[in-house]
């Protein structure tokens, strides 16, 4: 079966950095802001960070996002995962996120992450079966193992 929207992946390089920081700015500006000031140059280290790790998101041959995922012997931390406006709610990131537990599921490794208490993106996290295993004043970490089910999606 063939994917209407044709999504596919290319390794991130130093060309696409003022994509990355338009995206982030677009996409978590809301959400930081609801914790913090807005820095510019604290939002640049956090799209430079784990970079050998970042994959633009394609469809209909534009970038339409980031999906950084940080892999380790013993987990794997999903470390960002953003899509233009015009591009959410299409079911992509649900998408990307279940074949990566299928992937981990394979290995039986889980995955890891850490989301803004306030971003929207935490009820398609929990929706997928990630559990909160902490939180602090900004943020929740979140756990998920192939031993929970995958979820469908």
């Amino acid at each position: 079966m063939t994917d209407p929207l044709q999504i596919y992946f290319r390794a991130a390089t130093p060309a696409d950095v003022a994509f990355l920081e338009r995206l982030r700015r677009i996409t978590m500006y809301r959400s930081v802001t609801n914790h913090s000031v807005w820095n510019d140059e604290v939002q640049r280290e956090r799209v430079m960070a784990n970079y050998d790790s970042a994959r633009i998101v394609c469809a209909s041959g534009q970038d339409i996002g980031l999906f950084k995922v940080v892999y380790s012997p013993t987990e794997v931390y999903l470390d960002q995962i953003q899509l233009l406006p015009a591009w959410q709610k299409k079911g992509i990131g649900t998408k990307l996120i279940t074949m990566l537990q299928h992937e981990c599921a394979a290995v039986n490794l889980p995955i890891t992450l850490r989301v803004l208490r306030l971003n929207p993106a935490l009820a398609l996290y929990e929706r997928l079966g990630f559990k909160i295993t902490r939180s602090d004043t900004h943020l929740h970490t979140m756990y998920w193992t192939s031993r929970q089910n995958i979820a469908s999606g």
